[in-house]
C-alpha cells in the first residue's frame, strides 16, 4: 500500500509543477460560464420568462454551477491510458511491481483532485459573485448528489476506458476520445439541460446512458 500512496504523492507533486496551464483553463471556463450566464438572464429577462419546462432562471445558472464542477472530474480527460499505450509507457509499467489498473485509477483519482483543488477558490468567486442566483441545496438532495457523482465517475471511467483500450489494436485514439467525449457530453447535458430540447428528443436522451454522467438530482 505505501508505494501506491508514493506513487500518488509523486504524481501529484508532477502536476503541481506546471500550473500555468491549469489557471489558464479555469480563467477560459470562469469566460465561458459567465457568457452562459448573460445569454440565460437575457433570455428570461427580455422575453418575461419565469420558467422554461420547470427551470426558473436561478435553477438554470445553478445548473450550469454544477456542470462547471463535473467537467473537472470528466473521465474523458482524467484517463491518460490511452498515451501511455501510445508513447510506450504502459509496457515500461508492465515490468514494475505493481497493479496497472491500480495505478490508472490512482492517476484518474490524483487528476481529479487537483483539478477540483485548483478550481476551488474560482468556484468561490463565482458563487460570491452570483449568489442570489445560485440556490444551494439541502441535505437529503446533497447527499443524493455525492452518490450520483460517484455513480456517474464510474460510468464514465468504464465508457471512455473502452475507446482508451482501442490503442492497442488502432493506434492512437486521442482524436476519437475527444470527439466522443463532446458528443456524450452533449446528449447527456452536458452543456444545456435536456429538458430545453423539444419532449421527443429529450425522450430519446433522457433514455439514453450518456445522462448519469451529468444528470443530478
Amino acid at each position: 500500500m505505501r508505494k501506491y500512496l508514493t506513487f500518488f504523492n509523486l504524481y501529484f507533486k508532477d502536476m503541481a509543477a506546471y500550473k500555468a496551464d491549469v489557471f489558464l483553463s479555469m480563467a477560459i471556463n470562469i469566460v465561458y460560464f459567465y457568457i452562459f450566464f448573460v445569454i440565460w438572464k437575457a433570455i428570461y429577462t427580455s422575453g418575461g420568462i419565469t420558467e422554461i419546462n420547470n427551470y426558473t432562471l436561478s435553477n438554470t445558472i445553478t445548473y450550469y454551477f454544477i456542470i462547471t464542477i463535473f467537467f473537472k472530474i470528466d473521465s474523458a480527460g482524467q484517463i491518460l491510458l490511452n498515451e501511455w499505450i501510445w508513447y510506450d509507457e504502459l509496457t515500461k509499467d508492465l515490468i514494475k511491481p505493481w497493479n496497472i489498473k491500480l495505478t490508472q485509477f490512482i492517476m484518474f483519482v490524483a487528476n481529479a483532485i487537483f483539478s477540483l483543488l485548483m478550481y476551488f477558490p474560482f468556484l468561490i468567486i463565482l458563487f460570491f459573485a452570483l449568489h442570489n442566483y445560485v440556490s444551494l441545496p439541502d441535505l437529503n438532495y446533497l447527499f443524493y448528489f455525492f452518490i450520483t457523482v460517484l455513480l456517474s465517475t464510474i460510468l464514465g471511467m468504464t465508457f471512455f476506458g473502452i475507446f482508451h483500450s482501442l490503442a492497442f489494436f488502432y493506434g492512437d485514439q486521442d482524436s476519437n476520445i475527444s470527439l466522443i467525449s463532446y458528443l456524450s457530453a452533449a446528449v447527456a447535458g452536458g452543456f444545456f439541460p435536456l429538458d430545453f430540447l423539444p419532449q421527443k428528443i429529450s425522450w430519446i436522451f433522457v433514455h439514453l446512458p450518456f445522462r448519469f454522467m451529468f444528470d443530478t438530482p
